[in-house]
């Protein structure tokens, strides 16, 4: 048997009926701007696989006034609609045609995305290649970058199977009349055939196990994985690229900011040391010595037009210092009661 693809006619029912033929389609909005890692005024940009009629973008762009979107799907018809519902965000958008099934548009996605984001689109890949999916997006990620997909997902048993298929029908009947004031979006759906819990399409649906996804998640190097949202088989995988690494880059930044600044530092005083800013004089104390042994200890003297000057008492009453003198500056401004000998 040969696997059938999604087609221009399963598109444009989509288009008109996805809000009805999608549990909770608000909710599971607001769960996706939940859960991708930024701030509201932020500036980043997100990848949506197979945006359907747009909506998911339009949210995000609307919700995230600095963000900008790269909307990839396999149908003109789809990404026709996704153009309209991005026309109120212009400069913020762009769209690609791609192949879900084929992985040669993945090496040209960009890099540092902050989330990837998909609804109801990856389970028309067969199990093995959702886990390879999973491991080619983790390195366009961000560190703390988030991989977001609702989707359809394969029942562990046949109470839940049946609980599945029951509810799905259930909320669309329900938003049928809710968003259209009629069951005819709900007939249509339950006489095409659409609920797969209740009409599998062995040829192009190919749903896997929630626990299975979580597993290749796992492998590919995702973490802080959740299942923060689920109505009637749909289910929203929340998954992150570690989030440690974005914080272990941004502490080797600043200690390499530090060490360079060091490296600033020491570069200036060995200039110093090789022109005449840099002086030895001997600082005599005319007052009387006090008693006892030489003091074996390291004053250091500030002026206004200096950077420092150290000391090492050698003896009573005198003392050697070796100034750092800035570029530009005055002469040196003795302690109070010493007096200098030497080149300053």
């Amino acid at each position: 048997m040969t696997d059938r693809f999604w087609n221009e006619s399963d598109s444009k029912i989509f288009i008109d009926q996805g809000r009805i033929f999608t549990p909770s389609r608000d909710e599971l909005r607001d769960a996706f701007l939940d859960l991708i890692p930024a701030e509201l005024d932020e500036t980043f940009q997100v990848v949506e696989l197979a945006p359907g009629a747009g909506w998911l973008s339009a949210a995000i762009l609307n919700h995230f006034p600095s963000a900008s979107i790269l909307a990839l799907d396999g149908s003109e018809d789809m990404l026709a609609e996704t153009a309209r519902a991005l026309e109120p965000f212009p400069g913020r958008w762009e769209t690609r045609t791609f192949q879900l099934q084929n992985p040669d548009w993945r090496a040209a996605l960009p890099t540092g995305l902050r989330a990837i984001v998909s609804s109801l689109a990856i389970h028309h890949l067969k199990g093995t290649a959702k886990r390879d999916l999973f491991a080619d997006l983790h390195d366009r990620l961000a560190p703390g970058g988030a991989l977001l997909i609702a989707d359809l997902v394969e029942p562990a048993s046949v109470p839940a199977l049946r609980h599945m298929a029951r509810a799905w029908d259930d909320a669309v009947e329900r938003q049928s009349i809710e968003l259209s004031g009629s069951p005819a979006a709900w007939e249509f759906f339950r006489d095409d055939h659409w609920n797969i819990y209740t009409w599998p399409d062995l040829e192009m649906d190919f749903p896997s196990p929630l626990v299975d996804q979580i597993d290749w998640l796992r492998q590919t190097g995702y973490t802080r994985i959740d299942i923060p949202w689920a109505r009637a088989g749909h289910t929203l995988i929340a998954a992150y690229r570690d989030w440690q690494q974005r914080r272990r880059q941004a502490a080797g930044s600043r200690q390499q900011a530090a060490g360079s600044r060091q490296q600033a530092a020491g570069s200036r005083q060995q200039a110093a040391g090789s022109n005449d800013y840099a002086s030895s004089v001997e600082l005599f104390q005319p007052r009387a010595p006090p008693p006892g042994p030489c003091l074996k200890s390291r004053t250091r003297y500030f002026a206004a037009n200096h950077v420092s000057g150290s000391s090492c008492q050698s003896g009573p009453g005198i003392g050697r210092i070796d100034l750092l003198r800035a570029p530009g500056s005055g002469p040196f401004q003795a302690p109070p009661g010493a007096q200098l000998q030497g080149r300053v």
